[in-house]
């Protein structure tokens, strides 16, 4: 996203030769992708996946305390979460020191993060949450 950012505005100033244009290109550009980023990250653990690309890829799923999926109020809540977790990484760091491997965003939201069932099963993971 990042290479976007920065190849765009920079193949534009190269054909336009106008500086304001690219300003204002980057500027839509970071706009697109902070709004993109939010609702990605703040609705894809209440979606059918429960999680992101990433988290699907590892095999992994983001569950309420029963085990179901995140509901999209729990989904927003957990993502707003981010901010006080993203404080020098604290609430990142956190969960390799917590029971249940549970960073600060899924404690305040009350959800976990489990290895996704191959045949969509029902099985009891360590923290005995159902997954």
């Amino acid at each position: 996203m990042l290479g976007l950012i920065f190849i765009i505005p920079s193949m534009l100033l190269m054909t336009t030769g106008n500086p304001e244009f690219n300003t204002i290109v980057r500027a839509f550009l970071y706009l697109i992708i902070a709004v993109g980023s939010i609702f990605y990250f703040g609705m894809m653990p209440a979606s059918k996946h429960q999680g992101t690309l990433g988290k699907r890829i590892m095999g992994l799923k983001i569950v309420d305390e029963n085990g179901n999926r995140v509901k999209a109020g729990k989904s927003w809540l957990r993502y707003i979460g981010y901010i006080p977790s993203g404080i020098l990484y604290i609430g990142f760091i956190m969960i390799a020191f917590t029971d249940g491997k549970r960073g600060l965003h899924d404690m305040i939201a009350n959800t976990y993060v489990v290895k996704a069932a191959a045949d969509s099963a029902v099985e009891p993971n360590s923290h005995g949450v159902k997954a």
